[in-house]
């Protein structure tokens, strides 16, 4: 046999080549090559192609392509392009920003921001990356400031004050000269508005315009015991005592200062304005023998909140006209939980009629900010998450609409959460008219784009969908699919995650697998849905036929969703035909349904139905909702309150009841029931009264 001939190398054409040597110094721009280094990377071995190499080398240099940085060597020229964005803070100080002129939100680190804000639109100058990097970049302009003005609490020396912000829109203290506090005294809530921000200072300069009132009082009486002098009283100067407070999330609290101290005069009880933005803080407290110098200390907890820090968000139609109202049930504390009323007519929320419920979602994509909606028949708008302060800017068609649709509003919203537990997949929402939207959030930019009731992406709705969205409630999120309902074709309809975001632009009719306890095509009205955390993630359908009888379809919506798992037929359950109001529990197959001032418990598993006798109303009161509130973090753990009875109380019944006879228009209640899963029962726990009528409660989370 004669010799294998040795495999001729292939050759390149210069375009070709050309391609090759960008795409693989692109990949590390921060490289430099000469000719045999590529040839060696490209697994060129032949004289003629290398030099090829070199020649192709000197032209893409010539040609500015490439910068060639000593006789021979060459690195890919650094090279920029601006974009127009929005600017999303993140957590940390840093942002991203959102910009229909890039397929993917641009990082900006802290020091490059150039003191642009959330919401800022900026000018940005966009670094050149390699294929494996994120795009970032730097800010070069602000064009134009979302907000001017800024809510916080005075903080007041000698010489000078500042404003410690509320929330995390003005990652700064703002610093005010005392001759522009305008009466403001220490610890007062004030609005103060941003009148300069010298480029070298980090500090923005500001002036009170507004002072919203007073704070409260932080109080501490320890008592102190010496092993040698036995109780230490007030005024012994043999002891120095120290308290300190400082921010339990970490970060600066005021002029840069870590920790602030809140007892300059030493002494042995504290009574201090509680100066600070709503936000859990620690406390540190010393005791100093000045005889020997030992110093003793402990650390202790402070909670500095405001009616609209943490609670139960209570939503209310006021009298005929059926005003837009919120109250809040305000848990300051464990021991310390206020009912406050009408807390949005002094914030500016416009005048509507016909709330239909609240949107909350606790976490969003690049920008962990909580997202509160509250949606009427009038119009839907976003609450400012700290102050709950709102205007038509904030209208849900001019924040998260591509287009603002015409003459619909949105009544219902409702998040799908993957595996992720930090963030959400998508935000979906319903309106008035019968259409859906999704805003996909792997999307740069996410908003809600054309209807998605449709068979092809932005083509015009062919059906129209009820109000609901069913989703798996489980934590952390374990389904990717949502489920709609077409009033018009009686049938069930599908959103699921695709591979593409186009394909999470439509709703497709879900197909019936062989043998399925039911089809997904039902041939009758859909009644009510409800998303519950019941068997890993069952969603409920109440669907009642041309003769007036009702039927419950449950679909598992764990996974990829879609599994008829239950069906229940011919409900041993009186007046469950005459209900409108309904609620299903997640850990027991429970579903409860109220007629006039009556509440029933009806058990799944036995079609058994157990009057609730302990929710006694009165002979003209009318319950109004019945709701279970779980927890919408993204992860459980994020919440700040993890114990046991905190984590139950998404399993009680909440009960709103409205008595008719009431001389004015307060005439609610909300009442707190722990279910017993053994005995079919439940229990009062708590109640509060002095609402309108209510039609949607959710607990304002915190982190």
């Amino acid at each position: 046999m004669g010799k294998n001939k040795k495999k001729s190398e292939p050759t390149m054409s210069k375009p070709e080549l050309s391609k090759r040597l960008l795409a693989l110094m692109s990949n590390h721009p921060g490289e430099s090559y000469n000719y045999k280094q590529l040839a060696m990377r490209l697994q060129v071995k032949s004289m003629d192609m290398k030099r090829q190499i070199s020649e192709v080398l000197r032209e893409l240099g010539e040609k500015g392509e490439l910068e060639e940085i000593s006789t021979g060597r060459y690195k890919m020229r650094q090279r920029g392009a601006y974009i127009t964005g929005e600017v999303e803070l993140t957590a940390k100080g840093s942002a991203y920003i959102i910009s229909n002129e890039s397929k993917e939100d641009v990082f900006v680190a802290f020091p490059n921001l150039k003191h642009a804000l959330n919401g800022d639109k900026v000018k940005v100058l966009v670094y050149a990356r390699s294929r494996d990097r994120r795009p970032e970049g730097e800010v070069v302009e602000i064009l134009e400031r979302k907000k001017g003005t800024f809510v916080g609490v005075v903080q007041r020396s000698a010489n000078y004050a500042f404003l410690i912000p509320t929330g995390k829109q003005l990652p700064y203290d703002v610093f005010i000269p005392t001759e522009h506090l305008n009466g403001a005294e220490n610890g007062d809530k004030v609005v103060v508005k941003i009148k300069d921000w010298p480029e070298n200072q980090k500090n923005p300069v500001g002036e009170v315009i507004e002072v919203l009132g007073n704070s409260d009082h932080i109080v501490v009486s320890p008592k102190v015991v010496s092993s040698l002098d036995g109780e230490v009283k007030e005024g012994d100067a043999n002891f120095e005592f120290t308290y300190k407070i400082e921010k339990k999330s970490g970060g600066t609290m005021v002029a840069g200062q870590k920790w602030v101290d809140l007892n300059p005069s030493k002494t042995l009880n504290l009574d201090t304005l509680a100066a600070f933005a709503a936000d859990t803080y620690i406390g540190w407290f010393g005791v100093t023998d000045k005889r020997s110098g030992v110093q003793t200390s402990t650390t202790f907890d402070i909670k500095v909140s405001s009616p609209t820090y943490e609670g139960w968000m209570v939503l209310c139609n006021e009298g005929e006209q059926e005003r837009v109202r919120m109250d809040m049930i305000s848990a300051i504390s464990a021991e310390r939980v206020i009912p406050a009323y009408d807390v949005l007519a002094p914030l500016g929320f416009p005048e509507l009629r016909h709330a239909r419920g609240i949107g909350f979602y606790p976490n969003r994509r690049a920008n962990p900010d909580d997202v509160i909606y509250v949606m009427s028949e009038e119009g839907t708008y976003r609450l400012d998450r700290e102050t709950f302060k709102t205007d038509e800017s904030w209208n849900i068609n001019n924040v998260d609409f591509i287009i603002p649709p015409g003459d619909e509003h949105v009544v219902y919203y409702n998040t799908v959460n993957n595996n992720n537990s930090s963030e959400a997949l998508a935000c979906l929402c319903v309106t008035d008219a019968g259409n859906a939207y999704a805003q996909v959030l792997s999307t740069p930019g996410a908003a809600f784009e054309k209807p998605i009731n449709t068979s092809a992406r932005g083509e015009a709705p062919t059906y129209r969908v009820a109000p609901y969205i069913g989703v798996s409630m489980a934590r952390p999120g374990n389904g990717k699919a949502a489920v709609f309902y077409d009033m018009d074709n009686q049938r069930f309809m599908g959103w699921k995650q695709g591979y593409v975001d186009f394909l999470m632009q439509v709703l497709n009719p879900i197909r019936d697998k062989e043998g399925a306890l039911f089809t997904f095509k039902t041939g009758m009205d859909l009644v009510y849905m409800e998303s519950t955390r019941y068997s890993n993630g069952l969603v409920y359908a109440i669907l009642q036929d041309a003769g007036g009888k009702r039927c419950i379809y449950g679909i598992n919506m764990s996974g990829n969703g879609y599994v008829p798992e239950s069906m229940y037929k011919d409900l041993n359950a009186p007046d469950f035909d005459k209900a409108s109001i309904f609620a299903f529990h997640s850990q027991f197959p429970y579903m409860f349904y109220a007629v006039g001032n009556k509440v029933y418990l009806h058990n799944l598993g036995t079609n058994t139905t157990y009057p609730m006798n302990s929710i006694a109303l009165g002979e003209h009161e009318v319950v109004t909702m019945l709701k279970f509130n779980l927890y919408r973090q993204c992860s459980l753990k994020d919440l700040n309150n993890q114990s046991d009875e905190f984590m139950a109380r998404q399993y009680e019944l909440m009960v709103g009841s409205y008595n008719t006879d009431a001389p004015d228009n307060n005439g609610g209640k909300l009442g707190f029931y722990p279910v017993d899963g053994v005995n079919n029962s439940v229990t009062k726990r708590a109640e509060y009264d002095g609402f309108a009528r209510i039609k949607d409660v959710v607990y304002r989370e915190r982190r």
